[in-house]
This record gives structure tokens, sequence and C-alpha cells, in this order.
């Protein structure tokens, strides 16, 4: 495979997480589920979580339409690592907060790692 298509397939994942994330307001009842707190515990995780979403879509663009000009620079090279460690440390979190007793849980454990790999690889290929 090449580094192209590695990262190309990162960034269709990076795009599949911005529609992942944009579900948490239906998926976790949030105005209801947030709604016992206080207004600024209220608003944080759905800034948090729209700025994610913000984070992933710019991600997915840059790995879908730039792949070669991120693997011919240093500089790209470096996002291309960094992206890759989000991922790595996201996977490593996962565990920790929620565990991987849930079928969901786990999907969302081996999707992290499979985008830190993709990553990785196409630094090595």
């Amino acid at each position: 495979m090449t580094a192209i298509f590695l990262l190309r397939t990162a960034g269709v994942i990076a795009l599949g997480l911005v529609l992942f994330h944009g579900l948490f307001w239906r998926l976790f009842d949030w105005p209801g589920s947030l709604a016992d707190l206080s207004p600024a515990n209220r608003a944080l995780p759905q800034v948090l979580n729209l700025s994610l979403i913000a984070v992933f879509l710019l991600f997915g663009v840059l790995l879908l339409v730039w792949p070669a000009e991120l693997l011919s620079t240093n500089s790209g090279r470096a996002l291309i690592l960094g992206i890759g460690l989000v991922y790595a440390a996201r996977a490593l979190l996962q565990p920790l907060f929620f565990g991987l007793r849930s079928g969901g849980s786990r999907l969302l454990f081996g999707i992290c790692v499979a985008a830190a790999l993709l990553h990785f690889a196409a630094l090595n290929v």
C-alpha cells in the first residue's frame, strides 16, 4: 500500500468521526442529560465536542486533499506524526475512562488504534 492510500484511509476515518461526534446530541441525549448541570458544565462538553468536530474535519480534509504535500515536507510529516499520536493517546484513554466491555467501546478503541497505525505506517512506507 502506498503512503497516500494510507493517509486517505485515515482521512475517511477522520470524517467518520466528524459524523459520529455530530450525533452526540442524540446518542447521549444532550440537552436532557446535561439539564441538571450548571450552565458552564452544560456548555463545556458541547463546546469541546464542536471543537473536536472541527479538528477531525481539518484532519480529514488535509489527509484527503493534500496527502502528497504532507508527506513531502518535514512540517507535513511532523503533522502526520502528531495526528497519529492524538489517535494513539485517544486509544489509551478509552479503557481508562470507558472500559472495553461494550462492543461500542471496543470498536472505538480499534478505530483509534487503526487510525494511529495508518499515520505511523504512512511515514514508514
